[in-house]
């Protein structure tokens, strides 16, 4: 038997070496054909290296553990089958039967495991790839566990030719590496309910384009695959690797952790398949579970944007800072909103889910959501939108979103908008982050909210500003609300300046809603008053009787339903738009007990309003918020313009919307509708049988309503 020693050396660089030495002798053993023993052709060992190159971005020693390593001859016949080689100074002796093929074929895998069979390699991408955690970033830092999971191999490209004795195996990887890197902002790390923090379980998962909680069903991060050993990554008859058992999710029990801070980032690593289906508007969301020394615990969820695909043999570093907004006591659904309205209050901070649906619960399509503006107790417009909501998202006919962090709640009011493929804004929601109000019953059977649509309090006696009991108003007939006034001015020529001062728009919608704006013409329609919810729509009318004016090109005495909840009655679930009738209530409760509704001022003329009580304690009040104009030209000034607000109006006038349409002689629509009304004077009067101006636009006071 002849034997032919190949020795393998595997270099891990991107270089080529390519070397063969041959030599041999005949030794003359005496036996020849006069008789003595023929000369025996004695072959030293053939000493070869393996040219070989290893294309890894992981910088992986694969002396380390064993290859699985695959010879065949020139007729694909097998001559050894994933046999494990494990490298000596880079170098393997083999063995070859005699006869053996002098031609053949390798390929090899790493790391090597027995349950190879054939071409075909089995293996898991676990979706729980538990770790300890450093703050070191190199890639030297890789936890074995981890390193074990990015695949090597080499495919059949290898020729060996023992004449020759030259070999070559080139190793790529088959899998990328996430490099999460973890720090909190300077805000955070300086809460002490916070500060001394560790990770102690993390989760990575994608979303669909939206801060969600809810990962991507069809974007597999994990799971058992399959795939062909003997092709070669990045050529064309080669195939990623198949999952078959499909997770969405990887999670990671963490055992140990530094603590988290704002300067070293905490490293995790993940493995992850090649996914060219990732696209620029997923996001990656890593979730984690911190407790600190004391037992406090928290969950942080942030997201991060920008993939667009994960080939194989990337390192993909993911730059995560954590902020007050992202921690959040836990991630179960505070409440889900079943049925579905133009408003929802919560006075909790919490996850919450609306039903992205029309109040009689047509689903309203959409693509993704976002705030549009909001308005925070106190007033101003500096506030961080950030503390009082985040994480807003959209699937599956669902709103989601976060209200307050850290354990705390900011009061205001946000408007959440969900959009269409293009952008186009198609449905709008109030989202009204206040104290639960009050039930107030002025007169038996009718109750009343204790405060103005918007408003943050219905306790005027003790409240220190106007600005959070006058809430907002709004054109007849449309759901979405215009900022109010706060009892301290009227605009003059500066149209929309209250609103300005006292709100945030979202700039991501500035250029396209045409925030805090009026349109004067004579064509407006509930479609365009829908897409542009901050445009008020200013229209004089003129066709119609009497000199009304209404937003609408015709109007249409359905929009709020006199009494029966629309699609487009903005009160919350429970309650609707009182009707003439139950403002009559108002009016009847007035004439019993005249002296408990009356005109006052607050402090010192700050501000004014006319209120109901039953001597003592007060009960609630009817703020004189005055009144946005709806006419295109105004006797009274620029339309949109604010007026007749608080002390800095001569008439103190107070205005509240009925859901009653007024029909005219012969059934002609007036174009407006009733209204309570009220004037300053020595002797305040309630006039519930009045009307106005659709078009104009005032406050909502809700009633209650009787739930079958």
């Amino acid at each position: 038997m002849k034997q032919i020693l190949l020795y393998l050396s595997v270099l891990l660089t991107l270089g080529i070496m390519s070397n063969s030495c041959i030599y041999s002798k005949v030794i003359d053993d005496g036996d020849d054909d006069d008789g003595k023993e023929p000369p025996i052709e004695e072959e030293d060992p053939i000493l070869c290296r393996l040219s070989a190159s290893a294309e890894s971005t992981f910088g992986r020693d694969i002396n380390a553990k064993a290859i699985g390593f695959y010879l065949k001859n020139s007729s694909s016949d097998q001559i050894q089958t994933n046999s494990p080689i494990t490298l000596n100074n880079g170098y393997y002796e083999i063995t070859l039967a005699e006869g053996a093929d002098s031609i053949g074929n390798c390929y090899a895998y790493y790391p090597y495991v027995a349950t190879v069979s054939g071409h075909t390699y089995t293996g898991t991408i676990p979706d729980a790839q538990d770790q300890a955690v450093s703050t070191s970033t190199s890639i030297s830092s890789i936890p074995s566990n981890i390193s074990d999971r990015l695949l090597m191999i080499s495919g059949n490209s290898g020729s060996v030719d023992f004449k020759r004795e030259i070999a070559r195996i080139d190793f790529r990887n088959v899998f990328s590496l996430f490099r999460i890197e973890i720090k909190a902002d300077e805000e955070l790390i300086n809460i002490p309910a916070f500060n001394g923090q560790r990770i102690k379980k993390f989760e990575l998962y994608f979303s669909n384009g939206a801060d969600t909680l809810n990962p991507v069903p069809s974007i597999h991060l994990a799971g058992d695959y399959s795939l062909d050993i003997s092709k070669v990554p990045g050529e064309s008859n080669y195939a990623v690797p198949q999952l078959t058992d499909r997770k969405q999710t990887i999670t990671a029990v963490i055992t140990e952790s530094p603590v988290i801070n704002a300067s070293d980032p905490i490293v995790i690593w993940v493995v992850a398949p090649p996914l060219a289906s990732v696209i620029p508007n997923y996001k990656l969301v890593v979730k984690l579970e911190t407790e600190d020394a004391n037992n406090i615990a928290y969950k942080t969820f942030s997201t991060y944007s920008g993939m667009s695909g994960i080939g194989r043999n990337e390192l993909i570093t993911v730059p995560i800072t954590i902020g007050k907004k992202n921690v959040y006591s836990d991630d179960v659904i505070k409440e889900e909103f079943k049925n579905p309205a133009n408003s929802y209050i919560i006075s909790e901070e919490g996850l919450y889910r609306i039903p992205a649906k029309k109040v009689n619960n047509d689903p309203i399509p959409g693509i993704s959501a976002d705030w549009l503006w909001a308005s925070v107790a106190g007033g101003g417009n500096s506030f961080n939108m950030e503390d009082m909501i985040s994480n807003i998202s959209y699937s599956n006919d669902t709103v989601q979103f976060r209200i307050g962090s850290m354990g705390s709640l900011t009061k205001g009011n946000v408007i959440l908008a969900l959009k269409d493929e293009a952008g186009n804004i198609v449905w709008t929601w109030h989202i009204w982050i206040t104290d639960k109000p009050k039930d107030i019953d002025f007169y038996p059977d009718k109750l009343f909210m204790d405060r103005n649509m918007g408003a943050l309090t219905g306790d005027m006696e003790n409240s220190s500003s106007g600005i959070d009991n006058y809430g907002f108003v709004y054109q007849w007939g449309r759901k979405d609300p215009f900022y109010g006034g706060d009892g301290s001015a009227n605009e003059t020529s500066n149209i929309w300046s209250v609103a300005r001062s006292n709100t945030v728009v979202n700039p991501n919608f500035e250029a396209s809603v045409n925030s805090w704006s009026v349109e004067n013409t004579t064509s407006g329609s509930v479609e365009s008053a829908t897409r542009y919810p901050m445009r008020m729509i200013c229209n004089n009318n003129a066709s119609l009787p009497e000199g009304t004016a209404d937003w609408m090109s015709m109007s249409d005495t359905t929009l709020w339903s006199n009494g029966v909840k629309s699609n487009y009655d903005p009160c919350p679930y429970g309650y609707r738009v009182p009707t003439i009738d139950d403002l009559v209530s108002l009016k009847e409760g007035y004439i019993a007990n005249r002296e408990d509704f009356y005109f006052r001022y607050k402090g010192n003329k700050y501000w004014e309003h006319y209120y109901i009580h039953n001597s003592t304690p007060h009960r609630t009040a009817f703020p004189a918020t005055g009144k946005r104009l709806g006419r295109s030209s105004s006797a009274e000034g620029s339309s949109g313009r604010l007026i007749n607000s608080g002390t800095n109006s001569a008439l103190g006038q107070c205005y509240y919307w009925t859901s009653s349409p007024v029909i005219g002689a012969y059934g002609l629509i007036r174009g407006g509708a009733y209204r309570i009304y009220t004037t300053k004077g020595s002797t305040p009067m309630l006039y519930p049988d009045d009307w106005g101006d659709n078009a104009d636009a005032y406050p909502v006071r809700c009633v209650k309503m009787q739930i079958p």
